[in-house]
């Protein structure tokens, strides 16, 4: 396979010597399954890996995979035995540390319900198993809508806002990397991809931005050439001439309204108007990450409606959604207004309550895009409309 037929900056050189080391480490995660003696199980590819693009890195004059192999375990195994499946992450980190290896698991039953990016990468590389031993049928391609696009932009968004050093070395930093300089960099990335028209058939690729002079979020050619060759061969750091502030607004106008060249103003407009009436954890901490990002950016006589319909959000949130995030909610719901309006400390005594809440979204969005479980008022905005 040409792991980078869609890389534009890599050297052939580089390309070869990394193709090797992709192909030596799925060999590996073969013979580990096998080992286990694992059944009834498809695996497959996912992420990077299977758009196409993966990113390298050069350490000390020699090319290494950047990426981590995301890898999809389809099995038909009953649940109690997908712990089992997972576990060949660990060992196939064990094997070969310098490569980061995940493994999702989606029971077969589910495949048809899998959703979003996740599902978008799955199913597009569905033809090409590295590991077959179970009969599936293939589902339609998963659509990329509003709702997607945003939950991908939302997922970057927090990595920038919650991040927390002390809680990562804590041990409680689920879904952060070392740095916020790195968070940044996928954030930008992503404002992209997210804002990018994907083609019929493909999955989303940040590839694709090339193919737009000025790109849907605003930025020139150039610019998003800079910032697709930082992430093909990984260079921290963003572009000199790239305001990510403005790249973010860029891209939330561009997915909700179609158009860039906004002011803040209204990009806190359209994410108001999107999030109204909401009462579920799903949309209210994607409501609230937005705001905590976009609020400082704007004067404080104009946050005011946007901080009314957070107030909102918190008292009427449906508690029973809620997995460890109740005490949480509560004190959101009763926080004093002048802990987040006021400028200069913005947010800053709902950050740690957050973060909690930011557990029990991902404790429901993971099931729900692996087709596990359905959260039926999860993406209303935009069937509504």
């Amino acid at each position: 396979m040409d792991w980078f037929r869609c890389s534009s900056y890599i050297q052939a050189t580089a390309k070869a010597i990394v193709a090797r080391q992709i192909d030596e480490h799925l060999a590996g995660v073969v013979a580990l399954a096998a080992s286990s003696d694992i059944s009834a199980t498809n695996l497959y590819l996912s992420g990077s890996l299977v758009r196409g693009e993966p990113s390298v890195v050069i350490d000390d004059d020699r090319p290494r995979l950047f990426s981590d192999v995301d890898l999809v375990a389809v099995t038909a195994l009953p649940a109690e035995e997908h712990d089992r499946v997972r576990d060949l992450a660990e060992h196939a980190n064990a094997r070969e540390p310098a490569i980061e290896t995940t493994v999702f698991v989606v029971a077969a039953a589910n495949l048809h319900a899998v959703r979003s990016m996740f599902g978008r990468d799955l199913v597009s590389g569905l033809d090409d198993p590295i590991l077959d031993s179970v009969s599936i049928v293939a589902p339609e391609l998963p659509a990329l809508g509003i709702t997607e696009r945003m939950e991908n932009l939302v997922h970057q968004v927090g990595g920038v806002v919650y991040f927390d050093e002390s809680g990562l070395l804590a041990g409680t930093g689920r879904h952060f990397r070392p740095t916020l300089a790195y968070h940044e960099h996928k954030l930008a990335l992503d404002c992209l991809r997210c804002s990018t028209p994907t083609p019929e058939g493909e999955p989303a690729r940040f590839s694709d931005a090339l193919a737009w002079d000025p790109h849907p979020s605003g930025l020139h050619r150039d610019v998003v050439a800079e910032l697709v060759a930082s992430r093909e061969v990984f260079t921290p750091g963003l572009p000199r001439s790239l305001d990510l502030a403005t790249l973010v607004v860029g891209a939330i106008t561009s997915i909700l309204a179609g158009s860039h060249g906004s002011s803040v103003m209204d990009a806190v407009e359209l994410v108001v108007d999107r999030y109204q009436g909401t009462t579920d954890v799903m949309n209210g901490y994607q409501l609230a990450t937005l705001l905590v990002y976009l609020l400082p950016l704007v004067p404080v006589i104009d946050r005011a409606s946007a901080l009314d319909l957070l107030a909102r959000t918190w008292h009427e949130m449906e508690r029973d959604e809620l997995v460890g995030a109740q005490d949480a909610v509560e004190q959101l719901a009763n926080l004093d207004r002048s802990l987040i309006a006021e400028d200069g400390g913005l947010f800053a005594g709902a950050l740690p309550l957050l973060r909690e809440v930011r557990l029990d979204y991902y404790h429901h969005l993971g099931p729900h895009n692996f087709g596990a479980r359905a959260f039926p008022s999860y993406g209303a905005a935009e069937r509504a409309q």
